[in-house]
Formats: C-alpha cells, sequence, structure tokens
C-alpha cells in the first residue's frame, strides 16, 4: 500500500480518508495516507484540493481533471459552500438567488434542458451576456418574474472560462 500523497510504501495505512472525486459519485473513494502532514498536503494543498461540502457533508474534490478541471462547487455568496449536486437541488427547489444577482454575478449552471422541461420549467428568454447591463436586464426579468408569483433559475449555454460573456437561458416555473 502506498501513500496518496508522497508514495511512501507501508503494509498498514495509519491513515485513511473517504474522499468523493466528483459531486455525483454515490461511493466514497478511500485515500491513505503515512502521516497526518501528507494528508493535509493532499487534501487542502495540492492540484486535487478537497472541499466540505456544507449541506451533504461530504469531502469532494475541488476541481478534477476527468471533467476538464471544472469546478465542483457554487459559493452562495455569503461564504457557504455547496456541491454542484446540492446546489443544484437548492436552486431548483428555491431560484436564483436575487441578492447574488443584485452583487452582478449570474447564479446558475450548466443544466439538462430535457429534465428541466420535464420538471415543470418553462423557457423565458436566452440572453448573451457580456456587459454590467446584461445583468441588469436578466436582474429586472427575474424581479419582475418574482412579483408574478415565479422562481427562476438560470442554465449556463455556453460561457467563456472565466464567465465573463457567453450566453444562459432563463427559465421560470411557479412558486
Amino acid at each position: 500500500m502506498y501513500c496518496n500523497y508522497c508514495d511512501a510504501e507501508f503494509i498498514v495505512a495509519p491513515l485513511s480518508r473517504s474522499v468523493y472525486e466528483t459531486p455525483w459519485e454515490t461511493e466514497p473513494t478511500e485515500k491513505v495516507f503515512c502521516d497526518e502532514n501528507c494528508e493535509e498536503d493532499y487534501l487542502y494543498g495540492g492540484d486535487y484540493s478537497y472541499f466540505t461540502c456544507e449541506s451533504c457533508e461530504r469531502e469532494i474534490c475541488s476541481q478534477n481533471p476527468e471533467n476538464g478541471w471544472h469546478i465542483q462547487y457554487r459559493d452562495r455568496g455569503d461564504g457557504t459552500v455547496l456541491c454542484l449536486q446540492c446546489y443544484k437541488k437548492e436552486i431548483k427547489a428555491n431560484g436564483v438567488s436575487l441578492e447574488t444577482l443584485r452583487q452582478g454575478i449570474i447564479p446558475g449552471m450548466f443544466l439538462n434542458t430535457e429534465e428541466l422541461i420535464d420538471e415543470g420549467w418553462e423557457e423565458v428568454s436566452i440572453e448573451y451576456v457580456s456587459e454590467e447591463q446584461n445583468v441588469k436586464n436578466i436582474l429586472q426579468k427575474v424581479l419582475t418574474l418574482d412579483k408574478e408569483g415565479y422562481i427562476c433559475i438560470i442554465d449556463y449555454e455556453r460561457l467563456s472560462i472565466c464567465g465573463s460573456e457567453g450566453t444562459i437561458t432563463l427559465y421560470k416555473r411557479r412558486k
């Protein structure tokens, strides 16, 4: 058996940790370490840093090379960190955060269009976002729909790596 961090060989793992490589996994992967320093460096300091989802309480890889190093968590804007699976459940249940939109951030994620339609979500509009004004326009639409009794979610269709421009789809569903 070898340490996941330094490759030291040992017979019995002095330390082991159950972690998830993606938010979508149902079974954890066991990581073994020769000491606490290797465990700490591997889980919180390396290329594959892990975080603890504040909803499901699983330790999940922050960015995994198997999905193109896509970030596997979202910060609600208040410091609460959720894995993508829990974030998806949350926005489908409550809609996007109006406060986050007011801050000029478009809260959403890449979603499955067929799944959304099957769950009763209705497409409102497809928007190209690139400037602050676009965010204000989306905020205005979401606020109007909120007053009309809808919650909204945002599906990222095509976004640049840093998320500064691209195409999103706005969906609504009755509260």
